[in-house]
């Protein structure tokens, strides 16, 4: 037995690995929004943001990477529109 962890500790990994199969990992955000200065960065992090990012900004939008830049003024009617659609926005 390792002597760093006592009984307790080995039954509580015992027990942690038993319900494994039945733990759901946390979901993230399926999109962020990021502040520098005078333009903000929303970024998609999931099919479902990026289609809607797709079917619902101009075709003219500027992106940096794959992050669309939106003058902060439009980022609240953008981000509404995201959890409308029922995103998850952080």
């Amino acid at each position: 037995m390792d002597k760093t962890l006592g009984p307790r500790s080995l039954q509580f990994l015992r027990d942690t690995r038993a319900l494994a199969p039945y733990l759901q990992p946390l979901a993230g955000p399926d999109a962020t929004v990021e502040y520098h200065g005078s333009l903000a960065l929303v970024r998609h992090h999931t099919t479902r943001a990026r289609d809607w990012l797709h079917d619902n900004v101009s075709d003219n939008a500027q992106y940096f990477g794959a992050a669309l830049v939106v003058e902060p003024r439009y980022v609240a009617g953008l981000v509404d529109g995201m959890i409308a659609a029922g995103l998850v926005i952080a």
